[in-house]
């Protein structure tokens, strides 16, 4: 998203700097070549093997490098793209004895979808604990009440860092979200007054412009097989794990049925994944794709009949993208539909969080139609564009400067 706001930005004719502490040295990270951001770096890249009064005095010699690239950008929009940006931009002024600056930030989750995450057990959060997990069947099944058991050291740096971030986070001008239950949770978790909800789709004008002769080709020569497509990260809180013991079930109750499930995506859980399909036994109906370049996503969307998700998480890109190419969506009661959205609502299929719900949300949705977009559908799904996105952002955010 930070790339795409970036040449969004670029494209209208603004001056787009990404500031970093470190260089981009990874290709896949500007997918190899498609992004070319202006970037300044901010100071020497960190040397970890540097003795630690090295690293303090690094530390606090660093904030001249941020507030010096401010004074000479000027920028008329700051934005923090999370809460470490937040807390970096209020602590390093404060080091500096400088008044903050004034920002905006993106805070595009909730440390409630991240099962390791303990931040959500800290005292200055605590109090809205029972209130959120009680709230969501997810989170009800897969939170502990009881916090992991940690040292005291721990705990107290636990304390400290959220407490401020609290702090840190409550003087950006504007907090941007994805969704409706994002900004719930951000208000109760932050006391922030300001909070809007930006919806996008991962997608531009010319992706959506173009996907509709191209998906029935597609479609036309992968049949008869009924793909499934699962694309995310290989880790816990994507639980492709339930996504599979689901394929199972549809694979036993339908075993003429020609259905296919893809997997792309790497990550930790990528050789337990393997396992578990052996286990299964269902090597032959599922296909591990590994790591998928950047211009082969849509041709492999275009030639899937179903997109899953089971992710922890109330909105994904991925999952707007694939009804934009015209799949047929499954995912959990936690995603949010986008407001306005009614004609692709047909394409939606809403599962219970248990593998069983999956199985059943994936048999209707193989089931139903797959048809190329129509134009109401195609007119609701424009408003979640990069160029409507990131224009809204920059229309809120410069009319407050």
């Amino acid at each position: 998203m930070i790339l795409e706001g970036l040449k969004e930005f670029q494209r209208r004719g603004l001056d787009a700097t990404l500031l970093l502490d470190d260089p981009i040295v990874n290709a896949e990270a500007l997918f190899f070549g498609a992004y070319k951001p202006n970037v300044r770096l901010l100071g020497k890249p960190a040397q970890p093997e540097r003795p630690l009064w090295r690293k303090v005095l690094q530390r606090l010699w660093s904030p001249r490098y941020l507030l010096r690239a401010l004074s000479e950008l000027k920028p008329d929009l700051l934005i923090a793209n999370g809460t470490p940006e937040c807390m970096a931009l209020v602590l390093e002024s404060l080091l500096a004895f400088r008044r903050p600056p004034e920002f905006v930030c993106f805070i595009h989750g909730s440390p409630f979808q991240f099962l390791d995450d303990c931040t959500k057990y800290s005292l200055v959060l605590r109090r809205r604990f029972d209130m959120i997990r009680t709230g969501d069947p997810v989170y009800l099944a897969t939170i502990p009440v009881r916090p992991p058991r940690m040292g005291l050291r721990r705990r107290l740096a636990l304390e400290i860092v959220e407490l401020f971030k609290v702090l840190a986070v409550r003087r950006s001008q504007c907090i941007y979200v994805l969704s409706e239950k994002n900004k719930r949770e951000i208000e109760l978790l932050f006391g922030h007054r300001n909070v809007v909800v930006a919806q996008a789709g991962g997608f531009s004008f010319r992706d959506l412009a173009c996907a509709d002769e191209a998906r029935t080709r597609t479609l036309a020569e992968t049949a008869p097989s009924l793909q499934i497509l699962s694309l995310s990260r290989l880790v816990t809180k994507k639980r492709v794990d339930v996504i599979i013991r689901a394929f199972a079930m549809i694979v036993e109750r339908n075993p003429s049925m020609p259905f296919v499930l893809c997997v792309g995506g790497r990550g930790d859980r990528e050789s337990a994944l393997r396992d578990q399909i052996a286990q299964l036994k269902i090597q032959d109906r599922v296909r591990m794709l590994g790591f998928v370049a950047e211009d082969e996503l849509p041709a492999l969307y275009r030639a899937s009949r179903v997109f899953v998700s089971a992710d922890s998480a109330d909105f994904d890109l991925t999952c707007i993208q694939a009804l934009a190419l015209g799949c047929n969506l499954v995912v959990s009661q936690q995603f949010e539909i986008p407001a306005g959205f009614s004609a692709v609502r047909r394409r939606v299929f809403v599962a219970e969080a248990s593998e069983s719900g999956i199985a059943a949300a994936l048999e209707r949705a193989c089931r139903a139609p797959c048809e190329p977009l129509i134009d109401n559908e195609r007119s609701e799904l424009q408003a979640l564009t990069w160029e409507r996105y990131f224009g809204a952002i920059l229309e809120r955010s410069l009319a407050k400067v």
